[in-house]
């Protein structure tokens, strides 16, 4: 969260072409645009092994969409790492790499394992899927108390995925933090927790405060004031 990282180029990258789509342009428009954006924010980070690796699997998201092509994560993760360690190949063994890469892997592979083992195979997810959307469509239609009882099962869905998702990062890079820091953070699968689901909305306030510095500083500071917590 402190470090700029994936995570940060993710936010802000689609952010920019979900609004450049919501104004009207072209995909054929919006796709080089955001890749312009992408670079120009990797290339003000320093393009770091986390944000490149990040940028290069953007790039070939957004390539996707423009050709009407699927994504496939493992791929582009791949894909990535062959390009950093042409130009690094010692940064196969940087903490920053392992962690960044570990940390994809326990998404695209240690996750979908999890959720079977709770939520049984793809058939079962599927029919889970159904009853929750069921649910949700009748609790819409009575209204009233029935909406809070909503509210508190998609809260009680989030909080699930979210707790299976931070346990399958925390399993791949546990053998790296403990190889580079010899302990093991017992917090970090519960703050991630409080703490993810936020960073969206902190990195969108940073980026719109920074740019509506340029123009107004009195937006700049109520934007960093809700940023930082200073109400």
């Amino acid at each position: 969260l402190l470090a700029i990282s994936g995570l940060h180029v993710t936010v802000f990258c689609m952010a920019v072409y979900r609004l450049l789509l919501a104004c009207c342009l072209p995909r054929g428009a919006a796709v080089p645009v955001a890749f312009f954006v992408l670079y120009c924010y990797g290339a003000l980070t320093g393009f770091g092994v986390s944000t490149s690796r990040a940028v290069i699997m953007m790039v070939l998201y957004l390539l996707a969409e423009l050709i009407h092509r699927s994504y496939d994560m493992l791929s582009a993760l791949a894909f990535s790492a062959l390009v950093i360690l042409v130009q690094k190949p010692f940064a196969v063994t940087s903490c920053s790499f392992l962690l960044s890469y570990g940390a994809i892997l326990g998404i695209a592979l240690v996750f979908p394992a999890l959720r079977r083992i709770f939520y049984g195979d793809e058939k079962q997810q599927r029919e889970r899927r159904r009853k929750i959307q069921r649910a949700e469509k009748e609790c819409r239609a009575d209204g009233g108390l029935h909406l809070g009882k909503l509210w508190i099962m998609q809260l009680c869905e989030a909080l699930q995925m979210n707790l299976l998702l931070s346990i399958s990062i925390q399993i791949s890079i546990v053998p790296v933090i403990l190889y580079f820091y010899y302990e093991i953070p017992l917090y970090g699968v519960l703050l991630n927790l409080l703490v993810l689901p936020l960073a969206p909305v902190l990195i969108l306030l940073s980026a719109l405060g920074s740019l509506s510095g340029l123009f107004f500083l009195p937006a700049a500071r109520f934007l960093f004031l809700v940023g930082s917590g200073g109400f």
